[in-house]
């Protein structure tokens, strides 16, 4: 089935029901006056060139950290701090997968607000660890308090948001009522949206992704509030949740330790190491593209690839036919010649077998 077509779409040949007929093709050329009638007005050309115009921020030298760098490479934020132009701009599909993330933002504000529950939105909080950097940055929402549940889904119903999105609310409301009758402790909550592939990481590792659980660890412990970092899907609208503590102390040792790195390479006035194209995750025990290396502005000035399409071209297939090989070590079966000759690639790229077998 064509995933573009509408669900409701009937084959080219399926028939119409008895006592109707299919009305007789017309090979008459219609008048200027009747193609007038005819034509039908669009949003999607003027829609897509609005969001096609977006352009990044220039890049210009600071001296303080944003906090949606913290999952960065060291390399990338140095050279944003020293205000180094990037080689590799968004491009019109990362844009659009932003402005996606904002829309999904906004309808979590929207459904707060309709709730009763909504505090407020992108307040700046920001932290100056001894000796470092600053670092700074925009949180998504605050929320808590007495939902106004009579006259929550009567503002909700006004929307005339999507049925589905209805019903969710009147459970969710539902759900506090019979379990918070003294309210909603005030938390934070921080969007994020991603794909299928994306949140499939997420319900299985626990974890967040591309550092927005630093990100998020920022917002909570300058904050002292518990967070929720949100994922919804694009691709299906489902959700996961991690829960952020700000008493979490190995979040504490990552972002501290993170702020320390780049502070020593920025004051020293020399340029971090590259980070490597492939990595192996003990979570999932397997290999992995460098996210950040994938996907770094600076791809092109680091790496010599010309885009993430590409960098997946030369080193996508690698992953694939490494992690064929680590299932084969799993499985405890021979390895063959093609196999050996993959761990002579895996060892060439400074990966050790015997340390990787151990984590397995």
């Amino acid at each position: 089935m064509n995933p573009y077509m509408p669900v409701d779409k009937q084959d080219a040949d399926e028939v119409m029901p008895d006592g109707i007929e299919f009305p007789e093709e017309s090979t008459e050329i219609p008048d200027e006056s009747t193609k007038k009638t005819m034509d039908s007005w669009s949003i999607s050309k003027i829609w897509n060139e609005q969001i096609d115009q977006g352009e990044e921020r220039p890049v210009k030298p600071r001296e303080k950290m944003w906090a949606s760098e913290l999952g960065k490479s060291d390399l990338d934020i140095y050279l944003k701090l020293i205000g180094t132009e990037v080689s590799n701009p968004f491009d019109s599909r990362a844009r659009r997968k932003f402005e996606a993330g904002n829309l999904f933002e906004w309808i979590v504000k929207l459904i707060l607000m309709r709730c009763g529950i909504y505090k407020e939105s992108q307040r700046w909080i920001g932290y100056k660890l001894e000796d470092c950097l600053e670092v700074s940055g925009k949180l998504d929402h605050l929320a808590g308090g007495m939902p106004k549940y009579a006259e929550a889904m009567k503002e909700i119903e006004a929307l005339a948001l999507p049925e589905m999105f209805t019903r969710a609310t009147a459970k969710i409301l539902e759900y506090f009522k019979e379990n918070y009758s003294g309210g909603l402790p005030e938390q934070g909550i921080e969007v994020k949206s991603t794909s299928s592939f994306g949140i499939e990481k997420v319900y299985f590792t626990g974890k967040g992704l591309a550092g927005h659980d630093l990100q998020t660890f920022h917002y909570s412990f300058n904050t002292k509030l518990p967070f929720t970092l949100l994922y919804i899907c694009r691709d299906d609208l489902r959700m996961a949740e991690i829960q952020i503590s700000p008493d979490d102390k190995d979040l504490l040792e990552k972002y501290q330790n993170k702020i320390r790195s780049v502070t020593k390479w920025y004051k020293d006035k020399t340029e971090p190491p590259k980070e490597p194209e492939i990595v192996f995750e003990e979570i999932t025990g397997k290999f992995t593209k460098n996210f950040n290396t994938e996907y770094s502005g600076y791809l092109t000035r680091n790496y010599d690839v010309a885009n993430p399409d590409e960098f997946n071209e030369k080193f996508g297939g690698l992953v694939e036919s490494w992690n064929r090989v680590l299932t084969r070590i799993k499985d405890g079966k021979e390895l063959t010649e093609n196999n050996k000759g993959k761990i002579e690639e895996m060892t060439k790229f400074g990966f050790d077998l015997e340390t990787i077998k151990a984590k397995l």
